[in-house]
């Protein structure tokens, strides 16, 4: 037998839905049986970016090419492209800017906003995010220096 197709990992996956993540990756090689590490490490990322997606975006992603055009993958984040996400984030969720002095609109000169999953490196911010909407609904960091 071949390796199992990303379309068959994806379908397999989503039927493990609730399951804690132990038991997934066993339901995952029971029903795949030729499921190789990279595949199970690959989707278990893909929706992790989704939740992140979802956090910034307050939609799931639509398509994969969507996820992929906000995705940073080495510091495990989702840009906010134009707004600030208009929904309070998960308790593990995190809204961060770059070091650029905050400016409205998000963007401009280059100032970037993110949803991450990832604490390390982070402090407390307390600009006003550069007067952008929404920046009164969730706390912000930005990378420590």
């Amino acid at each position: 037998m071949s390796r199992p197709t990303e379309d068959e990992v994806s379908a397999s996956f989503a039927r493990t839905q609730g399951l804690a993540p132990q038991h997934r990756i066993q339901r995952l090689r029971r029903d795949l049986p030729n499921i190789e590490d990279d595949q199970i490490k690959w989707i278990f990322e893909r929706e992790r970016y989704g939740r992140l997606f979802e956090s910034a975006w307050g939609r799931p992603p639509s398509t994969d090419k969507e996820l992929e055009a906000y995705v940073a993958h080495p510091t495990h984040a989702v840009y906010c492209g134009d707004f600030l996400p208009a929904t309070k984030l998960p308790a593990d969720h995190y809204l961060v800017h770059n070091h650029v002095r905050p400016v409205n609109p998000l963007g401009l000169n280059g100032f970037r906003a993110w949803v991450t999953d990832d604490h390390d490196r982070l402090v407390e911010c307390h600009c006003d995010f550069g007067g952008c909407r929404n920046a009164d609904i969730n706390p912000h960091y930005r990378l420590q220096r």
